[in-house]
C-alpha cells in the first residue's frame, strides 16, 4: 500500500514549482535570510532540512548530488564550505519560520525565513552586549 504524499504546486506545474523552489533555496543560502509567503517558506524549509543534511552526512558524493539538486556552484561550494560546519551537531531543523504579516498588495501571509544558528548567534551577541554593560556600571560604581 502506498501512502498519500502531499504534493504541492503553487500554483503552476511541476517544473515550474521546481524552479522556483530552487531560486528560492539559492538566493536563502547566499543572503543567508528570505521573505516569502508562508506556503513557498514551508516548502523551502524541507527542502534547505534535506540538502543540509546531505551536504553534512555525504562527504565524497556532497557536491555531485547537491550540484543534481541546485545546479549552482557558487551555492553550492557555501553550502558544503560554511553552512553545513556550522550546523555541526544538529540534523535536522535548520531554518527557521517567523510569520510577519500580510502583503499590503494582495493580503498574502508573509514569513522570515532564516538559519536558527543565526538567530543563535545574534541572541549571544545581545547578551554579551548586556552584561558587558552591566559590568562597566559596576566597574563606575566603584570607582
Amino acid at each position: 500500500m502506498r501512502h498519500a504524499v502531499k504534493k504541492i504546486k503553487l500554483g503552476r506545474g511541476r517544473d515550474a514549482t521546481r524552479s522556483i523552489i530552487r531560486k528560492l533555496a539559492l538566493n536563502f543560502i547566499q543572503y543567508e535570510k528570505i521573505e516569502t509567503t508562508v506556503t513557498r517558506a514551508q516548502v523551502l524549509r524541507s527542502y534547505i532540512d534535506r540538502i543540509v543534511y546531505t551536504a553534512q552526512r555525504e562527504k565524497k558524493q556532497a557536491y555531485r548530488l547537491l550540484m543534481r539538486k541546485l545546479n549552482n556552484k557558487v551555492g553550492v561550494l557555501k553550502l558544503i564550505e560554511v553552512i553545513a560546519p556550522r550546523m555541526h551537531g544538529r540534523h535536522f531543523g535548520f531554518v527557521t519560520l517567523i510569520k510577519i504579516g500580510q502583503r499590503l498588495g494582495d493580503g498574502a501571509e508573509i514569513a522570515k525565513v532564516q538559519w536558527v544558528n543565526g538567530v543563535k548567534d545574534k541572541i549571544l551577541k545581545i547578551k554579551d552586549k548586556i552584561e558587558h554593560e552591566s559590568e562597566s556600571d559596576e566597574v563606575n560604581k566603584i570607582s
